[in-house]
């Protein structure tokens, strides 16, 4: 990968991971299972953005397998309630 790869990569697990960590709550019912998963998700996307950092080739390619969703993550702003899984036909 070239660094310009591991940047893009970086900035955009980091963009993700923060805009899941400050996710507006106000208005919002809590839901558990919602906030499990959140959690999760900002795991994954702070370990992908340290494993561009690292530039750590094998690590990454299977955090990116596993971040399939990451646009989804920013287009909601952080709302994982909001993510949608792919409609079958």
């Amino acid at each position: 990968m070239t660094p310009l790869q591991y940047g893009i990569i970086g900035a955009l697990a980091a963009a993700s991971a923060i805009s899941v960590l400050f996710f507006d709550k106000r208005g919002k019912t809590h839901k558990p299972l919602a906030s499990v998963i959140a959690y999760l998700i900002f795991l994954q996307m702070a370990a992908l953005a340290g494993a561009a950092y690292l530039r750590a080739e094998r690590l990454i390619i299977w955090l990116l397998i596993l971040a399939l969703y990451t646009g989804s993550i920013l287009l909601a702003r952080g709302n994982v309630t909001k993510i949608q899984p792919p409609r079958k036909m």
